[in-house]
């Protein structure tokens, strides 16, 4: 384990965060 990078983890949970709201506001404005 290198802890040369702690924003690695971040960036991956930034992304999922981003595709989350993304696909949250699609259905939302679907509706």
């Amino acid at each position: 384990m290198e802890g040369d990078e702690p924003s690695n983890w971040m960036v991956k949970l930034w992304r999922n965060w981003m595709v989350c709201i993304s696909r949250l506001f699609i259905i939302m404005r679907q509706k």
